[in-house]
This record gives C-alpha cells, structure tokens and sequence, in this order.
C-alpha cells in the first residue's frame, strides 16, 4: 500500500523504480500518470447514515427527533450526553439538519415583510417539518406586527410544542414555573405556553392560578396571567380583569386586562370601568380613560365626552384666595429716654420707635400648579382613548374642538351609550407594584 502512494505521488519518473521495489502484484497504474485508478474500487463505499450527524427523523407516530443521531447495527441512534441510545420508535425518513434549515431559509427570503399569511404557513411548515425554535422566531415576526394574528394563534394552539423547546427550566407540576417562563418569554412563546395551560386542565384548577397570578407582586407575571385569562376564562373572572385594567399600577397589566375586556364581546363589561371615570383620585380616573380606550367599545365615547367636558370646565376660571401681601422693611431706633426714680437713683429707660418701608400687594393665592398639571395630564389620557374610538386624530390635544366635533356627532354615539354598572369597580386608589 505504502509503494502504491509512492508510485501516486512522485509521478510517472519513479514508477519503474516503485514497480522494482514491489514485493507483490500492485493495483493498476496509469503509466502517463501514475495514477491508482484502481484504489477507489478496492475501498468499501461507506453508508453516510453511519456517520454522526445532526439529524431530523421522522417517526412513524408522527413524533420529530431532532438530535445527534447514526444508523448502526440495523438501527438508529441518538447522542444523548455521551452515550448512544436507540431511537425509540420506527424512523420513516430523515435528513440533515444542516440541509433542511438551508432549504428554510431559502423559503423565507421569498416571503415579503408584510405577507404575515405566507409567513405563517412557512412557520407551520417548519414546526412539521421538526424546525420548532425556528418557527417560534417566524411567529414572533408576525405577532410583532400584527398582535392576535388569527393564523399565528391557530397555529400555537394546534401545534403541540414540546415544553423543553419553549421553556426548559419550566414543569407543568409546577406551574408557577410556567407563569415565569411566560413572564420573560416572546409573544410566540406565551402564547403556546397558555396553551400549554389550556391542556392540564384535568390535573390543575386554571382559573384560581389565574386569579392567584393577578395578584402577583411581579407585574411580568400579573400580565402573563392577565393574558392567560384573555384566553382560557375572560368570563369567569371578569370582575378581576375589570380591576386589573383600572387599579394596576403598570400599564402592560392594564393593556392586557382591557384586552380582555374588548374579547368579552360585551359592552357592559366596561360599566364598572366608565363609573371609575367620576372616582375621587386623578390616577383611577386616567387609568380607566386609558382602559376605555383599550377596550374599544364605540359606546364608551359619550361617557368620555362628559368626563373631557367636566375637565375642560375645571380647567378654566380663577381659583385661590384674595389676600394683602406686604414686601418691605422695619428699622428700630431709640426715639426718648424715660426717666424712673427709685430708692435715691435714676435709670434712663429708652424709647423704641420702628420705621417700615415697604409695598402692599392685592393678590390672589394660586397654590395650583400640581392641580393643573394633573387635569392636563388626565384630559391628554381622554382625549387619545377618543382619538382610538373615533380615529379623529386631526382633532389633536385641542379639546374645544373636541367639545365642537361632539355637537355635531353626538347623536351617533349616545343612543349606545354605556350603561351604569351593578357592580362598580373599587374606586379605591391603584395598586399592585
């Protein structure tokens, strides 16, 4: 063998000389070149499934292996830490990782940025096809843009994705781990972890570790559950969701829960939430401002056309107290002396005269400032839940124009105005942290 790469390599000006030193018979050899043309045909063709490859294999139970894997003895195998395990189950087919997220990438460069559909159907082509971190990344795309996209939620919801993919420090037997992982993860990855809620339901009450999670001292977590209950038992805990989108006081917590508010389909559902908007404390009264304008309810804008007139009416005319403001100066001096007599002596006991100089005001206290900050800031929250409403953006921050565009449309929106709740949100001061 070893004359054999001799003759190979130093070329045909040697291959006499190799021939000689043969001690047996030597493959074929091309004379002009030197070449062993007939070494490859002596070597055994080696199976590629033998070798240790990242690899996806599809099972016949439709299970997906994605892993270190290699075909010996008859059988496929998987790396699991340092040893080789048999694959359990009947592998009906399997391809190179490597060749299968090339052939991903090239289908996603020819979606378009805003084809959310067509990237959805690639993200559900991938998690099929075993690409399930993949697919959450497309997913996310689309969530990103579109939030609630139906096909993105169809496709987290029917596709069961495994909990180790999405959250490998989380465990359904603890589910507070779940709600962690759902705090920190992406929009794609909380949405299957509910899901991922939505299938214990057997072995674990969701609607009181929903109502237990609202209450979280973590707001990440109080927002995940706020989502959760969106999804899985808005209804149920209605009142709970009215609070959070009023009394929370971080506003991703309120977004989420009026959220769920607008899925109830229900327009009473904000009674609670527009009997907050008259509550003695300038924070309640923005938060459910905000929160009408959240839950998108067209029979929340005459209740928030009296509450924008009420502020507008505050905000005007003079305030404070009359009262005389004196700036100036005193200067004492000894004006005369007075003189006692007592048990044969005198004292000169002097006479203090002041002198003042000075300017008296007539003004009126205006102890105001943080008032009138306060109403700017609540009329600013009213008047963008209006502008959500109605899409009158042209109207801008101005509210007598506001106040004049209602003139002409209020006919349109009062026959469905809201109607007094029965039982109104706590008018109590928001909290949570």
């Amino acid at each position: 063998m070893i004359l054999s790469i001799l003759a190979s390599s130093l070329g045909p000006a040697v291959v006499p000389l190799v021939l000689a030193l043969a001690p047996g018979p030597l493959p074929d050899v091309d004379p002009a070149t030197g070449a062993l043309f007939a070494v490859a045909q002596e070597l055994p063709s080696e199976d590629p499934r033998t070798f240790d490859r990242k690899r996806v294999l599809e099972l016949a139970d439709g299970r997906i292996v994605r892993d270190r894997t290699r075909f010996v003895a008859g059988r496929w195998e998987r790396r699991i830490d340092r040893d080789w395990v048999a694959v359990d189950g009947e592998v009906m087919g399997h391809v190179l990782e490597s060749d299968l997220l090339s052939r991903a990438r090239a289908m996603a460069s020819e979606v378009g940025k805003e084809d959310h559909s067509a990237r959805v159907v690639l993200a559900d082509w991938m998690v099929r096809k075993g690409l399930r971190l993949e697919s959450l990344g497309e997913l996310d795309r689309v969530l990103a843009s579109v939030p609630d996209h139906p096909g993105a939620v169809t496709v987290l919801r029917e596709r069961d994705f495994p909990l180790e993919v999405l959250a490998p420090a989380a465990t359904l037997q603890d589910p507070t781990t779940v709600a962690i992982a759902g705090a920190q993860g992406s929009p794609a990855v909380r949405e299957a972890l509910v899901w991922k809620l939505a299938r214990v339901r057997e072995q674990l009450d969701v609607q009181a570790f929903i109502t237990a999670e609202l209450t979280s001292p973590q707001y990440r977590r109080r927002e995940f559950a706020a989502f959760a209950a969106r999804r899985l038992v808005r209804k149920p805990l209605q009142k709970a969701l009215t609070d959070r989108s009023v009394l929370d006081t971080m506003g991703s917590v309120r977004t989420e829960a009026a959220y769920a508010l607008r899925d109830l389909e229900d327009v009473q559902a904000v009674g609670p939430v527009v009997d907050a908007l008259s509550s003695r404390f300038a924070a309640v009264r923005r938060n459910a401002a905000e929160s009408l304008g959240n839950a998108g309810y067209p029979a929340a804008v005459a209740p928030l056309m009296t509450h924008l007139a009420h502020l507008r009416a505050a905000g005007t005319g003079t305030s404070g107290v009359r009262a005389n403001l004196f700036v100036g100066f005193q200067t004492a001096y000894v004006g005369d002396y007075d003189v006692e007599i007592a048990q044969g002596s005198s004292i000169a006991d002097p006479v203090v005269g002041t002198i003042a100089s000075g300017t008296v005001y007539d003004v009126r206290a205006q102890a105001q400032i943080s008032r009138t900050v306060t109403l700017q800031v609540e009329r600013r929250e009213v008047i963008g839940a209006l502008q959500k409403l109605t899409g009158q953006q042209e109207l801008g921050d101005d509210p007598d124009a506001w106040l004049r565009w209602w003139e002409q449309h209020r006919e349109r929106f009062e026959a469905d105005r809201v109607r007094p709740s029965e039982a109104p949100v706590q008018r109590s001061a928001p909290g949570g942290d």
